[in-house]
């Protein structure tokens, strides 16, 4: 079983927006057996937006709302020196540290969950679209949150910021 946990844990950390794109075009799939008149390229771009909606918080946190963090100062230099693949690297490595990121909630599935309700009994295609893949973006990194941490983060239960005692630290 450990070996099956280090393997995914390896091919989350390496794949994770691509995971997420992947989950958004099942989202698709299922909107598309749902309402198989609709378009199917507008349901295919809703479900890619709705599954990187998400980590759109993170540059939120980076440049905004938590821009005097470590972490968000570190990432913006990054960028800052258009090193990309450093980014992208230090992202990946410290991601699951912010445990103040205000989208990845379960109050946030929850509403979502209540707008495609919504929005399917309203026969609104693309609104069914765009939040059944923010849930699914949302309950993969639930389930990853398990695999690489044992636990929720506390940002889940809208403690933003607390129990983080692997709370990002500058090298600096």
């Amino acid at each position: 079983m450990n070996k099956i946990k280090q393997k995914l844990r390896r091919i989350t950390s390496k794949y994770h927006m691509v995971i997420h794109i992947l989950i958004g075009l099942l989202a698709s799939l299922i909107v598309r057996y749902l309402f198989l008149d609709y378009n199917y390229l507008k349901i295919l771009f809703f479900s890619i937006i709705g599954s990187i909606l998400p980590d759109v918080d993170h540059l939120l946190y980076i440049f905004w709302y938590k821009k005097k963090e470590d972490y968000a100062k570190d990432a913006r230099a990054f960028l800052k020196k258009h090193h990309i693949k450093a980014y992208i690297n230090f992202v990946k490595e410290n991601h699951k540290k912010l445990t103040d990121v205000y989208s990845h909630n379960l109050f946030t599935v929850f509403l979502s969950t209540a707008f495609c309700h919504s929005y399917f009994s309203e026969e609104k295609v693309l609104g069914v679209t765009l939040c059944l893949s923010i849930i699914f973006h949302l309950l993969f990194d639930v389930a990853e949150d398990f695999l690489l941490l044992g636990k929720l983060n506390s940002n889940w239960m809208l403690k933003f910021g607390r129990d983080n005692p692997n709370k990002y630290k500058s090298a600096e």
